[in-house]
């Protein structure tokens, strides 16, 4: 079986906060399931071969909301 094309899913706070960002993962990914931050203003990659859904949490409180994007492998996704 011919190994995966990697490219990297960008994730972009634009935002003045903290976030958590979580990505779905397959198994050919081998990515880590849980969330992580990113900071006001910065921004984290993760390398994955397919899109993936991501959740984005803005505050850290029980039934906090949480976004739902779809990411692309090679694009980002812009947190504002």
């Amino acid at each position: 079986m011919p190994e995966p094309d990697y490219k990297q899913i960008t994730i972009v706070n634009n935002s003045s906060g903290s976030i958590l960002v979580k990505i779905s993962t397959n198994e050919s990914d081998g990515g880590q399931d849980g969330f992580f931050p990113v900071p006001a203003h910065g921004s984290d990659r993760w390398n994955r071969s397919v899109n993936q859904v991501v959740q984005i949490v803005r505050y850290q409180k029980t039934g906090a909301i949480i976004e739902e994007r779809l990411g692309i492998p090679g694009e980002a996704v812009y947190v504002n």
